[in-house]
């Protein structure tokens, strides 16, 4: 893959997403240190961690939480 090919993959390669053929192609292509790539991919990992920041904060109900607190006492009770 060339530069044009591979800028539409940055973000996803940043999240993780990648298929590992198409993960494979990019990293490949970052150990050249393309002066093009580089700062395209090192722009998508700040974008990416950005959004860790900016999303907010999930609460889940609390019904959940009972379900997860009763699924791990029946597994941890001897049979």
């Amino acid at each position: 893959m060339d530069c044009e090919q591979l800028a539409p993959l940055y973000e996803e390669y940043a999240l993780g997403v990648l298929e590992a053929e198409e993960r494979a192609e990019v990293e490949a292509h970052l150990a050249r240190h393309c002066a093009q790539c580089t700062p395209g991919i090192e722009k998508a990992r700040w974008v990416v961690a950005q959004l860790a920041h900016v999303s907010p904060e999930a609460q889940p109900p609390e019904s959940l939480k009972g379900k997860i607190l009763d699924a791990a006492i029946s597994r941890a009770k001897p049979a």
